[in-house]
């Protein structure tokens, strides 16, 4: 018995599929004009793959050097989509105070899911945190206040009777954006 696996990305089965049902209908249904198209287009398609590749590379290297800058120059790293993830998911600091909630409340810390946009850059631009270091001082600056609004929504879940109490990797976050917009 044989057996032939095919790993191609999307924009290539998507191709395979239109190349598939365009072959059925004959080589000599196909006006040489159309073949023609056929294959200007299957080059071009080819081509936006490679680059789709090149962009999901650079964007990974991009992730990468935003690590590195994490720890040794938080205040070259500018606030934006890619260094706040990576300083939600790699920062000691956001680590102490998730933990410090998880063993005080009894909050379950759930896998970091990305819920990081550019409304959240610009929230945090409204109140002049413009890199990682001023997102730091803020952090280490209010971070009584943040356990306040924790504490708070500890409460509203024990008044609800709410014994599971799951929050995503990153939440603090959430409650620093709660602290600098006065919200409870």
């Amino acid at each position: 018995m044989k057996a032939e696996v095919q790993i191609r990305s999307i924009l290539q089965h998507s191709w395979a599929e239109i190349e598939h049902d365009l072959g059925y209908k004959g080589a000599n249904e196909i006006p040489d004009t159309a073949k023609r198209t056929f294959y200007r287009v299957a080059a071009l398609l080819e081509q936006a793959d490679i680059e789709f590749v090149k962009l999901k590379n650079e964007i990974d290297l991009h992730i990468i050097e935003v690590s590195k800058k994490l720890d040794s120059e938080p205040e070259n790293l500018a606030i934006n989509v890619s260094s706040l993830i990576s300083f939600l998911e790699n920062s000691k600091l956001v680590f102490d105070l998730e933990e410090k909630v998880k063993n005080n409340l009894g909050f379950q810390i759930e896998k970091y899911s990305n819920f990081i946009d550019s409304e959240y850059v610009n929230d945090l631009k409204t109140h002049n945190i413009n890199n990682i270091k001023e997102l730091e001082d803020s952090f280490i600056a209010n971070t009584e206040k943040m356990y306040k609004v924790i504490d708070n929504y500890n409460n509203k879940l024990i008044d609800k009777g709410t014994s599971f109490k799951p929050i995503s990797k990153g939440a603090s976050l959430l409650w620093l954006r709660s602290v600098l917009n006065n919200e409870d």
